[in-house]
């Protein structure tokens, strides 16, 4: 196929779905942020919303997609809701995070957000 003066092989490049997600109370909604790929080879992310609790969720998947969940946030008093920025794994080996809402603040309706972490190994 030549496409702007250059060849290429258009059956080269394959997309292939590793997960679909379905939604609450399976698991997550609006997965915004990138994915973080962890030391043990997996790939760790969260989305916006949904869940289990509806709020949002933290998971795994493999590079071959199997799927885990690793945590569903509640949305109330100190837990988190809505996490939608990249996850960062850190020297001990835990993945920090942070959600749009939630929290123990009055001051945002919702609450103004946390800081979280996570263990890689967690699973709810």
């Amino acid at each position: 196929l030549l496409l702007a003066g250059q060849a290429f092989d258009a059956g080269a490049q394959m997309e292939t779905t590793l997960y679909s997600f379905v939604g609450y109370p399976n698991d997550g909604r609006d997965p915004f942020a990138k994915l973080v790929q962890g030391r043990d080879g997996n790939f760790y992310g969260t989305t916006f919303q949904n869940g289990s609790h509806g709020e949002g969720t933290v998971f795994r998947i493999s590079p071959s997609g199997t799927y885990t969940s690793l945590y569903s946030f509640f949305g109330v008093a100190d837990d988190g809701k809505g996490p939608g920025a990249e996850m960062v794994q850190g020297r001990d080996g835990n993945f920090y995070g942070t959600t749009y809402y939630g929290g123990a603040s009055a001051n945002c309706g919702a609450g103004c957000g946390t800081v979280f972490r996570i263990s890689p190994a967690a699973a709810t």
